[in-house]
């Protein structure tokens, strides 16, 4: 039986996040439906999980005609 986790729930062998899909056995399924843990899941109604990259891309630099001035220089004064 498929159910989908409403609440967290953790075991010797068996942890299970909220949202979480899992196939467990008849009886252990009734039981967290029961209880109000989880929710029967039909086979079709989960989508198939697609993983996408989403690639980000910075705009170039400007360019300047000015060259940078140098920290350890002191600013020239205008005479």
């Amino acid at each position: 039986m498929k159910v989908r986790m409403k609440t967290l729930a953790r075991g010797p062998a068996f942890m299970a996040d909220p949202g979480d899909v899992l196939d467990v056995p008849e009886a252990m399924g009734r039981s967290l439906v029961a209880a109000g843990s989880a929710e029967e899941v039909a086979e079709a109604s989960q989508p198939p999980l697609v993983m996408s990259v989403e690639e980000a891309i910075a705009p170039p630099a400007a360019e300047t005609a000015v060259e940078p001035r140098h920290s350890h220089e002191k600013p020239r004064r205008k005479r």
